[in-house]
């Protein structure tokens, strides 16, 4: 038991001298102020940690959605691609966009056209 309060107390002792250096380092460099703690308060570490263990929860339930889905498609693309025709509405939906498109290509062209 003896020898634990002999052990604590040059441990304390030798935390002392290095804060003193450490201060004697810093006074040297800046002046008085440099004797003075950092005035910053010090990081809420339980707070921080379980907004890092929340996020990443989750993210690793996002992820894991987004493997599902994407497992669920590849799975049902040959089903697509199997069938000969395709539905009245994919076809509507690629004209319309083909008219969309011209119809910027003309706005464009008009617009950077040069007058001379």
């Amino acid at each position: 038991m003896a020898d634990d309060e002999v052990e604590l107390e040059k441990r304390a002792v030798a935390e002392l001298l290095r804060e003193a250096t450490l201060g004697a380092a810093r006074a040297s460099e800046v002046g008085p102020s440099g004797w003075k703690k950092c005035p910053l308060m010090k990081t809420n570490k339980r707070f921080l940690t379980n907004t890092i263990v929340q996020h990443i929860g989750a993210n690793r339930v996002i992820s894991k959605r987004k493997r599902e889905s994407s497992k669920n498609r590849k799975s049902r693309s040959p089903e697509r691609k199997s069938s000969k025709h395709r539905d009245k509405s994919e076809r509507d939906k690629s004209a319309r966009d083909r008219s969309r498109r011209e119809d910027c290509d003309k706005d464009k062209s008009k617009k950077y056209k040069r007058d001379d």
